[in-house]
């Protein structure tokens, strides 16, 4: 079940795609992953496999669905493919790069638990640098060298579209609530929860806020994706 009826406004700086990949393509690119685990990049509490659009393997299984949502031929500016146990926390993905959109491929959730995956309608106005919004934790976080990290949305003047109200009380419990991330880091937003269901298909513009739902499941694997291009203009 998505969780929508938190949007601000109706705004579509986003798209869900429901049984995109069959099991044979993301068992392959898990058999992938699992089988290189050793030389995983381990950054921020994920462990990742940088560049994935330049192996053979994505190439082969993954490109030619995508072709089918935008032009794959557009320039890849990122991103990896990774596997984590705690909850990321709310950032965007822009850089000098933007406009760029992200392309979210979920591959496994340990014991099949339902996820989720959150969509702001809050976005930045400052495409330096990504930003990582830490909250309490700010003080304690190493620098990151992408996504800068900030301390919370709602004193954050590069945020823009901010509610006047505290996040959602059910968003948050059903959907955001983790270890280090309480009601504080998700004042004055608002947004969707949707499925993070292996072989769907996020599609959504980098300059908004997007986090991990919170994690009832051990450890959760997607491969993310980012295109340089507008999200309104590129994507079918």
């Amino acid at each position: 079940m998505q969780i929508a009826k938190f949007l601000k406004e109706n705004q579509m700086h986003y798209k869900i795609y429901e049984n995109v990949f069959d099991q044979t393509r993301i068992d392959t690119i898990v058999e992938y992953y699992d089988n290189r685990f050793a030389d995983t990049h381990l950054t921020n509490g994920m462990y990742k496999i940088e560049d994935p659009w330049n192996l053979a393997i994505v190439q082969e299984n993954i490109k030619p669905v995508l072709s089918s949502y935008f032009n794959t031929d557009l320039e890849n500016i990122g991103d990896n493919i990774y596997k984590h146990n705690d909850p990321y926390f709310p950032h965007c993905d822009t850089s000098v790069d933007y406009p760029c959109f992200n392309v979210l491929i979920p591959l496994k959730v340990h014991n099949d638990l339902e996820q989720k995956f959150c969509i702001f309608d809050q976005y930045i106005n400052d495409f330096t640098s990504g930003a990582t919004w830490m909250g309490k934790w700010y003080a304690a976080a190493s620098e990151f060298e992408h996504n800068k990290k900030r301390r919370f949305p709602f004193k954050d003047s590069i945020v823009e579209n901010k509610t006047d109200v505290d996040i959602d009380e059910e968003m948050f419990t059903r959907c955001l609530e983790a270890r280090g991330r309480d009601r504080l880091l998700f004042k004055n937003l608002s947004g969707i929860a949707v499925n993070f269901t292996p072989g769907s298909l996020i599609i959504f513009d980098s300059k908004h806020i997007h986090c991990t739902g919170r994690m009832d499941c051990d450890w959760k694997m997607g491969l993310s994706l980012r295109f340089k291009g507008e999200f309104d203009k590129e994507v079918k």
